[in-house]
């Protein structure tokens, strides 16, 4: 898989985001840099994607991780927040937008999310692990070891 990631950097290398007009490529450009520990030049590629189709539910949640990742925190709230705004009910989203929240110290929002996602899909392993973070962080470990026992 790294050698693919490998193969598609470097024929991207030398492209423009801009010159492609396909929305499923450039995500995968984006992958591609994402997984080569390449954010920033993800970043690129997921927003052209986003640009291409805005309301591709996946591609805003990644371009949000992406610059969670990149610490761009401000801009992985909005993106993400976007995403939970044209569907509420997609569990990534809201299982990305409450670690963002976690990273922030703000239990409060963290925890709404991680129950909404829960609700949703009570085995997503996002929220799951998340929800233990939480605990932690509230030095709650009983309900923390329930988590990540789930």
């Amino acid at each position: 898989m790294k050698n693919d990631f490998e193969k598609i950097i470097d024929a991207a290398k030398n492209i423009s985001s801009e010159n492609i007009s396909d929305a499923n490529t450039c995500y995968r450009i984006g992958d591609a840099f994402f997984h080569s520990q390449k954010t920033n030049d993800a970043i690129i590629w997921y927003q052209r994607a986003v640009q291409l189709l805005p309301d591709e539910l996946e591609f805003i949640n990644q371009l949000g991780i992406a610059y969670g990742t990149a610490g761009k925190m401000k801009n992985s709230i909005e993106e993400l927040q976007q995403c939970v705004k044209l569907n509420p009910k997609y569990a990534p989203a809201l299982a990305n937008l409450a670690y963002d929240f976690l990273t922030q110290n703000n239990l409060t929002a963290a925890e709404n999310l991680l129950l909404q996602a829960l609700a949703l899909d009570p085995d997503y392993e996002t929220a799951l692990m998340n929800m233990a973070q939480l605990y932690f962080m509230k030095q709650d470990f009983p309900s923390a070891k329930k988590y990540l026992q789930r």
